[in-house]
């Protein structure tokens, strides 16, 4: 379509130079102009692609683009505009409070979004944009355009794009879990035991296990249950078989055995008890005859 001057458009030629000036653009405007430049040598041309856009993007800074928006909250709710007083610049956002209160108190965080072009005239359907701010939040918006004129909506990112410097992200390591389950183990066994009548006396052992084990304790292959001269604790791994005021017939192969889900272990000991009881429970004690009284007796002959 040939352009002819008119009350918006206005062709010009000075010397060499030549102009077209489109006066109160429209989205009609759109389009792709050329220029034919003729004389008896030949000719020559020359085309541009002009996109006008909506209104949307006539507001801008001093930069040239769009006026940012800016967002006060207070712990996650938007501030109140009858409580503070705010403004925005081409460059800074100011929160003012004039009669500070204790109800002012919070943590205040602003957002500023804004929208500008990062690319036009793409025809495919992937891209890769650069040149973006470290440590900003971006999402991206699209606008599908014809020779009709641009698309009034846009579809836009659900989730944005964080840039994040080098270096500063903490990239754990991945760990894969340790499992701390073994059949149980003596790290120390029981010990033969010399023990006197009459005097209580302990036999220990130590054991590892996890899950915890269920201690056995057996006197000559026979499990001890409900006998009120032998007590059981376990602690922290340490087993203990407390007898209480033995007798010799108390003596012989005690063992410990720890038993859970993964397996069995055990450990024995011999016990020796030295004395013993007469009737009513009297301890006698032990005899002892030395060669100096048989020396004696001699001489009283």
């Amino acid at each position: 379509v040939i352009l002819d001057s008119g009350h918006r458009v206005h062709a010009e030629t000075y010397g060499d130079q030549t102009s077209l000036t489109i006066e109160v653009t429209e989205r009609e405007d759109t389009g792709n102009y050329k220029i034919v430049l003729q004389n008896e040598a030949g000719e020559a041309t020359a085309s541009v692609k002009i996109k006008v856009v909506g209104n949307d993007w006539v507001v801008s800074n001093k930069e040239g683009k769009p006026r940012p928006k800016v967002t006060w909250v207070k712990d996650g709710n938007p501030v109140e505009p009858s409580h503070v007083s705010i403004r925005n610049t081409d460059c800074d956002s100011i929160i003012f409070i004039r009669k500070a209160e204790r109800s002012h108190s919070g943590k205040y965080e602003m957002t500023v979004q804004e929208w500008f072009t990062c690319i036009d005239h793409y025809h495919r359907t992937c891209i890769t944009i650069t040149e973006l701010v470290v440590g900003n939040e971006y999402f991206f918006r699209v606008f599908s355009e014809n020779m009709c004129g641009l698309s009034e909506l846009a579809t836009q990112t659900k989730k944005s794009a964080l840039i994040v410097k080098e270096g500063l992200q903490m990239k754990i390591p991945e760990y894969s879990d340790h499992d701390f389950k073994e059949a149980p183990k003596f790290t120390q066994p029981l010990i033969n035991t010399f023990a006197v009548a009459g005097y209580n006396t302990t036999l220990n052992c130590s054991v590892r296990a996890n899950p915890r084990p269920k201690v056995i304790w057996m006197k000559n292959k026979m499990t001890i249950i409900g006998d009120p001269r032998y007590r059981m604790f376990s602690n922290q791994g340490v087993c203990t078989l407390e007898i209480r005021k033995p007798s010799p017939y108390d003596g012989g192969m005690y063992t410990c055995k720890a038993i859970n889900d993964l397996g069995e272990a055990q450990v024995e000991c011999k016990l020796e008890v030295k004395g013993q009881y007469g009737p009513g429970g009297v301890y006698l004690g032990l005899w002892v005859w030395f060669p100096i009284f048989t020396s004696l007796f001699s001489s009283c002959k």
